[in-house]
């Protein structure tokens, strides 16, 4: 996840504490969510697997506070197909994954396994995920992991930027940088959850986005 694309001290004050927390709790709960993802599949996923890496997806995403909503949108060989409620304009609280095959063979080591488009011009404009399903299996091989698992990992890595609206990387868990084959044969469940001050913009963002 070393590659991303852009189309377009903690203080405390005595007396103040009280305020903060009650600042801290009318955000929280401005969140109205869910999120849902408007997906396109070009790859042929089997169904079992993908419903699979939508378990992880949300499993993630429960932990972040988060509900994500899933919306199967039909693909044909020239591009997506005209079925409601895909063709409907895109909401707020909507984004959308592509989930592709690599166009080119990784040239070293590190490799991308998806992108975002991010729209910096609008707080509400129309946001897109990539991921390359393909990149995704051949790490998940090579790394002795279960591909569904990797798969979802990555979309929900890919959602946290549309989510945050921004690329920016964490020093550890789900939205770091780099994710090493140890650290994926290792399989600790900190590495594949967001930080809590990630989440708690994400769900800040996810509000304003529904206007609230």
């Amino acid at each position: 996840m070393n590659t991303k694309r852009i189309f377009t001290s903690l203080v405390f004050v005595v007396g103040l504490v009280g305020l903060q927390r009650a600042e801290i709790a009318a955000a929280e709960n401005a969140y109205r969510g869910p999120a849902v993802i408007r997906t396109y599949d070009y790859t042929g996923i089997p169904t079992h697997d993908l419903a699979r890496a939508w378990d992880e997806v949300q499993a993630i995403f429960d932990e972040a506070g988060i509900a994500v909503e899933w919306k199967t949108c039909p693909v044909t060989s020239d591009g997506p197909a005209v079925s409601r409620p895909c063709s409907e304009m895109l909401q707020p609280n909507e984004f959308v994954l592509r989930l592709v095959a690599s166009s080119s063979a990784p040239v070293n080591r590190r490799v991308s396994l998806g992108y975002t488009l991010i729209d910096l011009q609008s707080e509400s404009g129309p946001l897109l995920m990539t991921v390359f399903r393909d990149l995704v299996g051949t790490l998940a091989r090579d790394a002795g992991a279960n591909h569904p698992s990797m798969l979802g990992r990555a979309i929900a890595h890919e959602l946290g930027h549309l989510l945050l609206g921004n690329v920016m990387h964490s020093d550890g868990g789900l939205m770091r940088p780099f994710w090493s084959r140890s650290e994926i044969a290792h399989n600790s469940r900190p590495d594949w959850l967001i930080r809590p001050g990630q989440a708690r913009q994400m769900r800040n963002r996810l509000a304003s986005r529904h206007g609230t």
